[in-house]
């Protein structure tokens, strides 16, 4: 193993990546017949979340333990450190979140490079969060902040721009806006498909604006995507859009378009009870709008802000 760990580790991911490294797994269907999936990797969000997070590694061995050449050689001391780094910057659901992916990293190493699966997590603990600024999942984009960053679009010509708004308009995240297809664009029926969203869930949404999705689409057709942007670029033109208007709240928290999303739930939220929806129904609506299962934990804790929880409450 010669390579980068970066580059070992994203060789063992493609080689779980259904036939191939070209996906095709259903998770599902495993599931049900009970075939271990703890070593797989299933989607294109999962397994780019998984590089990214092999190269971190590879960042922070390089810095911290620089004599580890190959991903057999790293043991629990360093991953644990590692999570105790990242435990200064993430709170607490982000900790678990990395965790988990690490036991997955864990897995598919040991596959890829037939060693003892546990080799490097065995034993290591999620850390307590040290972050001073453990606010993201509380900010959100308010219909002034929204104001102010369409403002600014005016003076751009970024590609980023109508899918940020398309974005913000159906509640979307990131990656959902870099995956969608000009064939979930139904324009005789007014809808948008969000196919294969995260927990590979599908949903339907009313379309609000179809002039705005008829300028996203524009001549595409059938299976084409409707940009090649990445989530990434998508979220520094959102970030630079916010540093032209003076907002500062969302890179404080360390968040992008997300925030954006928030603000499209709360705005919802408030529609539904002026509809005269009860609570509970207004927050299963909104659950099922943001793509989220049926539990209504995360609407309430992580989308909808004090102001919003009260107003529907009423």
């Amino acid at each position: 193993m010669a390579r980068s760990l970066g580059y070992q580790f994203e060789n063992a991911i493609n080689s779980r990546f259904g036939k191939n490294g070209k996906g095709g797994f259903d998770k599902h269907s495993m599931r049900k017949n009970k075939v271990d999936t703890t070593d797989k990797v299933f989607s294109y969000k999962e397994r780019e979340s998984l590089i990214k997070l092999g190269y971190q590694i590879d960042k922070f061995m390089k810095k911290n333990y620089p004599g580890i050449k190959n991903v057999n050689e790293i043991t629990a001391e360093h991953m644990q450190s590692f999570l105790n780094v990242k435990a200064n910057t993430n709170n607490k659901n982000s900790l678990i979140s990395i965790k988990s992916n690490l036991n997955k990293l864990d897995k598919v190493s040991s596959k890829r490079y037939k060693t003892k699966s546990g080799y490097f997590m065995c034993g290591v603990t999620t850390p307590k969060t040290t972050c001073k600024n453990n606010i993201r999942q509380n900010v959100s984009a308010t219909p002034k902040d929204w104001s102010r960053i369409e403002k600014e679009m005016e003076s751009s010509r970024s590609k980023a721009n109508n899918l940020i708004r398309l974005g913000y308009n159906l509640g979307l995240r990131v990656e959902s806006l870099s995956n969608m297809r000009a064939c979930d664009f139904d324009f005789k029926n007014e809808l948008v498909h969000i196919v294969d969203d995260k927990g590979k869930r599908d949903r339907t949404l009313k379309m609000t604006d179809a002039e705005l999705c008829k300028k996203v689409v524009g001549v595409r057709t059938g299976k084409e995507k409707i940009t090649n942007m990445k989530p990434d670029s998508i979220n520094r033109q959102f970030k630079r859009l916010c540093e032209k208007a003076g907002i500062t709240k969302f890179k404080n928290a360390r968040t992008g378009i997300h925030a954006l999303r928030k603000g499209r739930a709360c705005i919802y939220a408030r529609e539904l009870k002026d509809a005269g929806m009860g609570r509970e129904a207004v927050l299963g609506e909104v659950s099922r709008f943001l793509g989220h299962r049926t539990s209504r934990r995360d609407v309430l804790t992580k989308y909808l802000d004090e102001e919003t929880i009260d107003y529907i409450s009423k």
